[in-house]
């Protein structure tokens, strides 16, 4: 009779002692599985948040704050931070790289910009909303001055904005503009203020002098500007959600939008001339960067092209619109990480144990197949062959319940940990650009997605049957590694 053979009749003749070390297995793989399942999950639910929010970038200097924390914290006095400023040639070498599908610049001038006898837009859907800012009782309402480099600019090529009155820049108006600027105003923007097209309305570029305390006016030039073009911005509809950080993010975002003056770059650059000449803070051109990625999952490719380049430099995408499942998810896989290590040890060692045990009882058995000349190894192969089976069926069992169960306690885990968290807005700097991405806790809870794909499957196996062969093999080979006299003497006299 072969190994085989042997295998097979040894495992039907001991039923109680193969029902232990199988249910053994399918206990301890349970764990395994669900923290392995549970792993997994969460790069699932991150690559599906991903893919939904919008493959938008922008590139910034990469500050160390925590280092200069320190030093604030040692010395009393903040360390002097070099500033590092983009440049057309910078932006158009990122531009190049293979992951990027378009991109552009712009000049931003958020700040100092105010609009001269004109009244700020209120949202009807949050009537009594703070105007955060918004709105001065002399200047009047804060203006966000958008220059753009190209007539087609990004926000027209990406569906953030929709003209639906006049038209676009031409290729002229981008260079070569009279003392009244052609610019594009928002629809509500428009109506509060009873603007139209050929409309002129002035604003002001405006300096403070930040050594009163009464912040009172330095200096500030008017600036005249024709509407040519009216458009709608695109929004998320948040009408059917109860998630008052998603209604929040959403007014500020129109708030925003609404109050957007689109121009061409030459504009915007002569504006913000006359600001830093007359402002000792801020003495060149800042080039609001932004780069649209072929796929979302291009990003981390992204980021490594970026960090190689001269300088120090962070990439910024919209992840902050589920950061709250993110910090959720971080603490769910630091728990799935401690379980995985305990029930790897846990198998490891149960399952030794467990070997060990059954080998003591066939000591006999084991001399006799080395007193008749049977080779180490068919014995080793023939103890593995008998239980390698029963290993592959209890592992089998183990990955769909320990799916099951990290699928239902995982997800429910997660949920109540979403709602213990509070509600907050994180600012991100893509949303001046247009963009807004923000997902209500039922939109992120739908993303957390626990599978049996092939990924998990398989590293399911390689752990658990690479562990448990661990197990299995070290004691079989320790107990085969002996003189036969000697366990059938020891036998005898037992």
């Amino acid at each position: 009779m072969n190994f085989l053979k042997r295998a097979i009749v040894n495992t039907y003749r001991q039923p109680i002692k193969s029902s232990i070390f199988l249910f053994l297995v399918i206990l301890l793989g349970i764990l395994t599985s669900g923290a392995i399942s549970v792993k997994q999950a969460i790069v699932n639910t991150d690559q599906n948040l991903r893919r939904r929010m919008p493959a938008v970038v922008i590139v910034v200097q990469d500050f160390n704050y925590e280092e200069s924390f320190a030093i604030y914290e040692e010395t009393g006095e903040w360390p002097e931070i070099e500033i590092e400023r983009f440049t057309p040639e910078l932006i158009r070498e990122i531009g190049a790289l293979p992951q990027v599908r378009v991109y552009d610049y712009t000049i931003d001038l958020s700040w100092g910009v105010t609009g001269r006898g004109l009244r700020m837009w209120e949202n009807p859907d949050f009537p009594d909303a703070p105007a955060l800012g918004e709105y001065d009782e002399v200047l009047g309402v804060r203006l966000r001055i958008r220059g753009v480099s190209d007539p087609n600019f990004i926000e027209t090529r990406e569906g953030l904005i929709e003209l639906v009155e006049g038209r676009n820049f031409d290729e002229h108006e981008m260079y070569h503009f009279n003392d009244v600027f052609p610019a594009l105003i928002a629809s509500g923007f428009a109506r509060t203020n009873n603007l139209e097209l050929e409309s002129v309305f002035n604003a002001q570029v405006v300096v403070y002098d930040n050594n009163l305390h009464d912040a009172e006016i330095f200096f500030k030039e008017d600036f005249s500007f024709e509407v040519i073009g009216i458009f709608e911005p695109v929004f998320n509809d948040t009408a059917d959600t109860d998630d008052m950080g998603a209604l929040f993010q959403a007014d500020r975002y129109q708030m925003i939008m609404q109050h957007r003056v689109y121009v061409p770059n030459a504009v915007a650059e002569k504006m913000f001339n006359v600001r830093a000449e007359n402002d000792w803070e801020m003495d060149e051109v800042f080039l609001q960067n932004f780069f649209v990625l072929n796929d979302p999952m291009d990003f981390q490719d992204f980021v490594a092209e970026v960090e190689n380049l001269p300088g120090n430099w962070d990439v910024m995408d919209l992840s902050s619109g589920f950061a709250e499942i993110s910090a959720s998810m971080e603490n769910i896989l630091e728990l799935a990480d401690m379980i995985l290590i305990i029930s790897l040890g846990a198998t490891l060692l149960i399952i030794s144990l467990l070997v060990i045990l059954l080998l003591r009882e066939r000591k006999y058995e084991i001399g006799i197949y080395l007193a008749l000349g049977e080779k180490k190894k068919k014995i080793i192969m023939q103890m593995i062959s008998e239980l390698i089976p029963l290993a592959l069926i209890g592992i089998a069992i183990a990955l769909f319940l320990g799916n099951i169960l990290a699928s239902q306690i995982s997800q429910e885990m997660l949920r109540q940990d979403l709602e213990t968290q509070p509600i907050f807005a994180e600012w991100n700097p893509l949303e001046e650009l247009g963009y807004r991405f923000n997902l209500t806790h039922d939109e992120m809870l739908e993303s957390y997605e626990v599978r049996l794909d092939t990924e998990t499957v398989v590293l399911f196996y390689a752990v658990g049957l690479g562990v448990i062969s661990v197990a299995i093999i070290i004691p079989i080979i320790h107990a085969t590694n002996v003189n036969p006299k000697k366990l059938l003497t020891l036998n005898e006299r037992s």
